[in-house]
């Protein structure tokens, strides 16, 4: 069989682009949350939570997440300790004073600070497993479950396959065939099966810089803010190890 026209492609591809803009919803994608350990405090790798110590070497803020849609600046919060100098306190803060607490007021004791890794993007979803209705028969007194098919575009292939369940409509779906580049002689959309999620119950690497994937733990907090600019963190990951 012969090589397919690159004029062809283009006219497929931009076809199936012209689709899903017009015949595709919102599908909500819940990838691995992405979590980085605390900074205010020290970090117990036995119990895997905090020890509720002060980490005295925090004395100016850092971006935790830096450069993603949930960056966060995070400023020292001493507590249970009797003096502190040198600390850049938030200055939004009335009057900031060394915390008397059990627990650390930062993290609340869990050592880590997480965040939901949420992408929304548009496909067209159809009920049904290769064109037809489908279902899984449960136990007695369980509702079938559903079966349904996401077709997107292509540079969100990195994203489908690294999801951990995805939300249509207000329904919970899990991947049951994994996502795939499909296409007229080339990698023009991104197409996977889904499986209702029952409530209580238990390729490529082409676009794996895809930076809403997050597959990454390194770097997700900011160097220490300057002594020059004490209230003004990095904007980028950094080098400190908490």
């Amino acid at each position: 069989m012969g090589l397919v026209p690159k004029d062809l492609k283009k006219r497929f591809k931009k076809g199936f682009d012209d689709y899903i803009k017009s015949m595709g919803r919102k599908v909500n994608a819940y990838l691995e949350p992405i979590r980085v350990d605390c900074i205010n405090c020290q970090y117990d790798p036995i119990q895997k939570r905090s020890t509720n110590i002060y980490n005295e070497s925090f004395k100016y803020p850092v971006n935790i997440f830096p450069g993603t849609p949930f960056q966060q600046k995070i400023y020292p919060a001493p507590f249970n300790v009797t003096s502190v100098s040198g600390v850049q306190f938030d200055p939004a803060l009335p009057d900031p004073k060394i915390l008397n607490v059990s627990i650390c007021p930062v993290c609340k004791g869990a050592g880590v600070l997480v965040h939901e890794n949420k992408v929304s993007f548009i496909g067209v979803f159809t009920i049904g497993k290769n064109g037809k209705p489908g279902f899984e028969d449960l136990p007695p007194a369980r509702d079938g479950s559903q079966y349904a098919r996401i077709k997107t575009f292509s540079n969100n292939y990195a994203v489908c396959r690294d999801t951990k369940y995805f939300i249509v409509d207000g329904t919970q779906y899990k991947t049951v065939v994994p996502a795939r580049l499909k296409g007229l002689g080339d990698q023009t959309i991104t197409e996977l099966f889904l499986e209702e999620v029952q409530p209580g119950s238990s390729i490529s690497t082409n676009y794996d810089t895809d930076p809403r994937i997050m597959n990454t733990d390194i770097g997700n907090a900011s160097d220490q803010a300057s002594p020059v600019t004490p209230t003004i963190p990095p904007i980028v990951p950094g080098d400190d190890v908490w």
